[in-house]
């Protein structure tokens, strides 16, 4: 029967959805494990001993990212994030993950793990979803501004056809028709909203 460690190794070794990356206290890569590179292409030969950055986009080195996560996960035990990451050949992976301290038994940090997860299709997914959403507001936007228009020489006229000579005869239709208008102008009005 295999023992725990020997379980944990396959699993770190046959993952191929889930990078696991090890690094040094100053943020570099120690351990790059299979999944990593899967997830994003680099083989350990290729990682060790650079920094994390390297995956990191552009913009989130630009920003100090790589250095404010591990400053996180140093002061709170945990960075947690879900964030565009790049692959060895410059396309980008929306990743979801957790940088964890590694503490001796005096409670010093002696490194990081980093683990993420390939979620780019969860992600185009949620973006497909507010693209659709976001579409579905300018319908009716548009739609409502569009009803809004003809609204009001209709309610206009009904009221110029109310004070015409012998409107009394026409009282039930204008009637009919002023509630009318006015049940479309709520309903423009809840649209706009």
């Amino acid at each position: 029967m295999a023992t725990a460690e020997q379980l944990l190794r396959l699993l770190l070794d046959q993952s191929r959805e889930h990078a696991v990356i090890l690094l040094d206290p100053a943020g570099n890569v120690v351990g790059w494990l299979a999944g990593a590179e899967a997830v994003l292409g680099y083989t350990a030969g290729e990682m060790l001993g650079r920094p994390t950055a390297t995956i990191f986009t552009p913009e989130d080195r630009a920003r100090g990212t790589p250095e404010h996560e591990l400053e996180v996960a140093r002061a709170d035990g945990r960075a947690e994030d879900d964030r565009w990451h790049v692959r060895k050949d410059g396309t980008r992976v929306w990743a979801s993950g957790v940088l964890v301290p590694l503490r001796d038994p005096a409670g010093g940090v002696v490194g990081f793990g980093k683990v993420l997860r390939d979620r780019t299709d969860v992600k185009a997914q949620i973006d497909a979803l507010a693209g659709a959403a976001d579409r579905q507001r300018a319908f009716v936007g548009t739609l409502a501004h569009e009803l809004r228009g003809p609204l009001a020489p209709l309610a206009s006229d009904a009221h110029l056809l109310r004070h015409l000579p012998g409107a009394d005869a026409l009282a039930g239709p204008l009637g009919r028709i002023e509630r009318q208008l006015g049940l479309l102008g709520r309903l423009v009005d809840d649209l706009m909203e």
